[in-house]
């Protein structure tokens, strides 16, 4: 006799068959095992013992209709157990392969805002619309216009290609007739305007052919250019920056009597945002390129540090470089009210922005003839069947080159001199340029002493001292002679005392060299590339921020001595600046694994606890020296 089947009670005879109920606490959406979820029921009653027989299917019950209220058609066992049995995934992510419509409308408007002001000048004649507001409006139209290319690559239907002429066509050949009509037509006009149409027709085609190549890139690739690109560095960072830029001339032209008083600062914003628009622009066009080959062709700060670099890259970082130098000129006479005060100031003014954006150029151009010769070769590869070429792995970093040393030799020789025609000479002048490049020349020296730790020998070190005697006894025994003529004691006994703490400086500044140098090649490369190479760009940049507060007073004001006040202002906030990256270094200095106990971390600063006096304390003058 066979044995009897376990009991089943009313309950279980009860509820419809089908799919077991899932029970409380179980995530919608997750596989239940189905002999979990029986465990999980209640104990079954004492009821008599019935025999056990294959349970009907869902589809069996003719009480489940659908939403008709008729019975769902009939399925299989097998695909009943399928839908029971089926997991829910969630789906990754699309790939963005186009932007949407509300950018292209946005961008649209941007653009027309260009051709409204030249409508406006082809009624009234206005000078000032023609040569101030196209100036402002140009960079930030431009850039936009350039966005509207790529926002969808892939759409080809008639419509959209339409919108993008038309929207194109309004802000070039008609801006260009509009351009004529306002100058009543006159012959010089006309001719610049023609061959500027011209070079407007080839743009749009190799826009369109820019376009149509980032339309085959895979849905990966094309998903971050549109993201990264686009997006963030072209509408966000990119127009964000013209934005900026475009309100000091605005601010200028309300202040002045006359427009024309801000030429200084027109001029100059022209210039950036010219080089900030061409830089965008260059950066949308490189999205033809795959990303894996674009990765192997950036100029990292590591060969940068170390010189070691190929003709690609020394083209790459001369004009980067150049482009940044530029850059920095016309960003000291941003903002400077007031107008030319010579002929050669204002063809300078015209010049050097574009000769940084030319070097851009430059550098743009044999980028792409080196990537494009990549690419042939490993299309030739790949039909030949040969592998392709690996790139040999990269040695670590321990020391710098010696031209950032020399580099640092140069700083601190011209501040040196500066300081030598100073008390010579007797001339305030030279005193307000030596506290505004002191800053920089305290960061170029110690940046020429921390990189190469590792050179310990007695010329290497013979070296360090003369370049760190030069900076600290030189420049302040200048100023020693300079008040002993003016008869000034106690500013002699000051600088005296600055001697005195150089001098100790020096001292430990050599040892912290050494902790350097003794640290493992990994700790030691993070150092260098990190700490040193990119926190002292970031300084200097925020250093030069502040110094052009000064060169801004000497351009308005056309003297010096009258920005004493903005000099000494610039000069403490910088060495601010230079206190807190001298921590970094000191930080720097520990290895990897100790280095995380000195930093005071956002969670324990958020709950405030576990927070050490020595932290506490360390938090406590980080707060005082940023108030």
């Amino acid at each position: 006799m066979s044995s009897p089947a376990a009991p089943t009670s009313p309950q279980d005879l009860s509820d419809p068959p089908g799919p077991s109920p899932i029970p409380s606490g179980v995530p919608q959406g997750e596989v239940v095992d189905e002999g979990a979820v029986r465990d999980l029921r209640p104990p079954p009653s004492d009821v008599p013992c019935v025999e056990e027989t294959e349970p009907p299917t869902v589809l069996d019950n003719p009480l489940i209709t659908d939403d008709t209220g008729q019975p769902e058609a009939e399925e299989t066992k097998e695909d009943s157990a399928d839908r029971v049995t089926t997991t829910t995934v969630s789906s990754a992510p699309a790939h963005v392969t186009e932007c949407a419509t509300v950018y292209s409308i946005f961008m649209a408007c941007i653009t027309s805002a260009y051709t409204a002001v030249y409508a406006y000048y082809a009624r009234t004649g206005d000078e000032k619309v023609y040569k101030f507001w196209t100036a402002i409006i140009l960079p930030l139209s431009g850039t936009a216009m350039a966005i509207s290319f790529v926002l969808k690559p892939r759409r080809e239907d008639q419509a959209y290609k339409a919108f993008l002429v038309l929207q194109y066509v309004l802000f070039t050949l008609v801006t260009e007739i509009l351009a004529i009509v306002g100058d009543d037509f006159a012959k010089g006009t006309s001719i610049r305007a023609s061959l500027r149409s011209v070079l407007w027709l080839a743009l749009f085609k190799f826009g369109m052919k820019c376009r149509s190549h980032i339309a085959t890139l895979s849905d990966e690739d094309l998903s971050n250019f549109l993201t990264n690109d686009v997006i963030f560095g072209g509408a966000l960072i990119g127009l964000g920056q013209l934005a900026f830029l475009m309100f000091a001339s605005v601010q200028c032209d309300g202040n002045a009597e006359d427009w024309s008083d801000c030429n200084r600062t027109l001029i100059s914003q022209a210039g950036l945002s010219g080089m900030v628009t061409l830089y965008t622009i260059i950066k949308l066009a490189s999205g033809v390129v795959p990303k894996r080959i674009l990765e192997k062709h950036v100029l990292s700060p590591k060969k940068l540090l170390a010189m070691d670099m190929n003709t690609e890259e020394a083209i790459q970082a001369f004009g980067l470089l150049t482009a940044v130098g530029c850059a920095l000129y016309s960003l000291g006479n941003y903002g400077a009210e007031g107008n030319f005060r010579s002929t050669i100031e204002k063809y300078a003014a015209f010049t050097v922005p574009s000769i940084g954006g030319f070097c851009l150029l430059l550098t743009a151009v044999w980028k792409m003839v080196v990537i494009t010769g990549e690419l042939r070769r490993e299309r030739v590869q790949a039909e030949g069947g040969e592998n392709q070429d690996e790139l040999p792995p990269d040695s670590m970093l321990v020391e710098g080159s010696s031209l950032w040393f020399y580099a640092g030799v140069l700083a601190t020789t011209f501040f040196s001199a500066v300081n030598v025609a100073a008390a010579v000479t007797m001339d305030m002048s030279y005193k307000t340029v030596s506290m505004a490049s002191l800053p920089v020349v305290a960061l170029a020296y110690l940046g020429s002493t921390f990189c190469q730790p590792r050179r310990r020998s007695p010329k290497d070190m013979w070296k360090l001292r003369v370049h760190g005697a030069s900076f600290a006894f030189l420049s302040e025994g200048t100023w020693v002679i300079q008040n002993m003529r003016e008869g000034d004691t106690p500013w002699i006994l000051g600088h005296l005392v600055v001697i005195l703490v150089l001098t100790i400086l020096f001292h430990f500044g050599l040892k912290l060299r050494a902790a350097v140098g003794r640290l493992p090649d990994s700790d030691l490369e993070t150092f260098l590339v990190d700490t040193l190479f990119k926190g002292s760009l970031k300084t200097l940049f925020s250093i030069l921020f502040l110094t052009f507060r000064t060169t801004k007073c000497m351009f308005e004001k056309e003297s010096a001595l009258e920005c004493s006040d903005s000099s000494w202002c610039s000069t403490t906030i910088s060495i601010y600046l230079l206190f807190w990256w001298g921590t970094k270094l000191v930080q720097g200095s520990v290895r990897s694994e100790w280095r995380k106990d000195l930093n005071l971390s956002i969670e324990k600063i958020a709950r405030m606890r576990d927070i050490s006096l020595r932290r506490g304390l360390a938090g406590f003058l980080t707060l005082v020296t940023g108030v």
